[in-house]
């Protein structure tokens, strides 16, 4: 059987014209230069099977096709070829990520290249390295403390929906990201009425709706106020991103709109975390325990393990890249306009790696450091997230608390579900909090 019959591409010619496209160019790239096995249909078994990509880099090999999204998407399994890719064709690989420049000059950080990417990148960096979190650590520790008491005290001993759960831990970031982000704290009157405009401009799928550009007007309005109000009197704000750029005279309108931008990421993805990081706390209450009883010194470090562990497993899933130029890799052909997958979370399910990978196994990361080619939760390429460490601090701090000062166990659970954008706990995961007698 050819090729083409075998992943059904004569089929699916009729039906995708990006498909014709590419197997053209393929033909003309000669004969060492094909499309990637895989089937090309619109089915989103992936929705269904969090193995889905695994399962295909089983069977086809580490480099394949589908149709993701509505889209050909190359997608491409093993952290060394990947990061090898990426460097190579950085210039023929953007960031993927909703078309912005509507709302701010320039559009995401995400989608930047060239100049562009590296001046914004180097103004974000420099402001997080400004914005001191032992400055907000008090405040952090107990804003996540009064939020965990809240719900200790409103379910006294009965289980947690997964709901109630989740707009918790939203709370908890959301108080947190705007006080490193802007330097606001709850007792601010501008704090209920910015989280007011944020929960009408997001969450963001895969588009914005007029009535989310003006509720990003309204957010910009406020975050001015804010600035002009570091101006006069930057003494009396606290450290915050916000800050550091207005201080540095770097707050233009793309700088603006990107760190406005950055909450809506920022919060929802920090919260997507926690709730993984406390499905496998409760799920694993002899690691639990190890925490509670180790000394103070080791303490942090298992907290941070716990993190990491969560972050390997489960919470980081894909980088996407849209292909600006047709990209001979291998022998094979990405084309111009299509997707590519890189899957970071098969990536970090190799065995050679991490033995028995889909075990919850935090001391794995104990007295070990990976490299980048084996460990990659926050990105491989110079596009990767500059926030790595303050999500794993914020997320160890957030343990601590936790385990220090409640009694966290499981009520119910289920198999992993398919969210908005990524997997997620069960929808009938629930839990008891209680506080530490």
């Amino acid at each position: 059987m050819s090729i083409r019959k075998l992943f059904r591409i004569d089929a699916a010619l009729a039906r995708w014209p990006i498909i014709r496209l590419a197997h053209a160019k393929a033909r003309a790239f000669g004969r060492r230069r094909l499309l990637p096995p895989g089937r090309i249909d619109p089915s989103e078994r992936w929705r269904t099977d969090q193995m889905f990509f695994a399962r295909q880099a089983t069977s086809l090999g580490p480099i394949f096709k589908m149709i993701f999204h509505g889209r050909y998407a190359t997608c491409l399994v093993g952290h060394k070829r990947a990061r090898e890719l990426l460097n190579a064709q950085e210039n023929a690989l953007r960031g993927c990520d909703i078309d912005l420049r509507n709302l701010f000059p320039k559009g995401s950080i995400r989608v930047m290249s060239g100049e562009d990417h590296q001046k914004y990148r180097r103004i974000f960096m420099q402001a997080l390295q400004a914005t001191p979190l032992a400055a907000h650590d008090d405040a952090i520790r107990g804003w996540i403390r009064s939020r965990l008491a809240a719900l200790a005290n409103d379910y006294s001993g009965t289980p947690v929906p997964g709901s109630e759960l989740r707009l918790c831990l939203r709370d908890m970031t959301t108080g947190i990201m705007l006080r490193i982000l802007f330097g606001l704290a709850p007792d601010d009157p501008q704090f209920p009425v910015i989280i007011r405009n944020y929960r009408k401009f997001g969450p963001i799928n895969y588009g914005i709706a007029p009535e989310q550009v003006e509720a990003f007007f309204e957010i910009r309005d406020q975050v001015r106020g804010f600035a002009d109000t570091i101006r006069r009197d930057g003494d009396g704000w606290p450290p915050s991103l916000l800050k550091a750029m207005v201080v540095r005279n770097e707050l233009d309108e793309t700088a603006l709109g990107n760190l406005i931008f950055t909450f809506e990421r920022s919060h929802f993805d920090l919260y997507s975390l926690w709730r993984w990081i406390v499905k496998h706390l409760v799920s694993n209450p002899d690691f639990t325990k190890k925490i509670q009883n180790a000394a103070a010194s080791a303490r942090t470090r298992l907290c941070e393990a716990a993190v990491l562990e969560s972050l390997r497993l489960e919470q980081v899933e894909y980088l996407h890249r849209t292909a600006t130029s047709d990209i001979a890799y291998q022998h094979y052909l990405i084309p111009k306009n299509t997707l590519l997958r890189v899957c970071l979370w098969e990536g970090h399910k190799d065995p050679k790696v991490f033995p028995n990978p889909l075990r919850f196994d935090p001391e794995r990361f104990v007295g070990r450091t990976f490299t980048i080619e084996e460990y990659a939760p926050f990105g491989l390429d110079k596009k990767r997230c500059i926030a790595s460490d303050l999500v794993v601090t914020l997320s160890t701090m957030f343990v601590e608390t936790l385990l220090e000062q409640f009694v966290v166990t499981l009520a119910s659970d289920g198999p992993p579900e398919f969210g908005a954008h990524h997997w997620e706990p069960n929808r009938d995961f629930s839990v008891v909090v209680a506080h530490v007698e």
